[in-house]
């Protein structure tokens, strides 16, 4: 979070920005992988990037494996709602792409 705040201070409202989820941090300072709070990332990193919509908002790993379909959906309505331009996934197989799909009409 601490880049996305460096980067919400130095870019004006409604430029184009992209960043990720799923990688958390825990009150010891490591990190964990975890798609239960889509939203609550969301929120946090429209908040430090300063913006409304996010223009590319991405899974950046799809762990735990369990949760892709689910965290899926989250994104698909963040974008809905116009918190998110345009979904996107980094670092996903083949096999993790196709449980996606059919890909949710935005």
């Amino acid at each position: 979070g601490s880049a996305e705040e460096v980067i919400g201070r130095s870019i004006s409202q409604g430029s184009h920005v992209s960043t990720k989820c799923g990688i958390l941090l825990r009150l010891d300072g490591t990190s964990y992988s975890s798609l239960r709070a889509i939203q609550q990332e969301c929120e946090g990193s429209r908040r430090r990037l300063r913006q409304d919509t996010i223009t590319l908002y991405q899974i950046h790993w799809p762990r735990p494996r369990s949760e892709i379909e689910a965290a899926w959906e989250s994104i698909a309505e963040l974008t809905q709602k116009g918190w998110i331009g345009c979904p996107g996934v980094s670092n996903f197989s083949r096999h993790q792409l196709e449980r996606l799909s059919p890909a949710p009409v935005f």
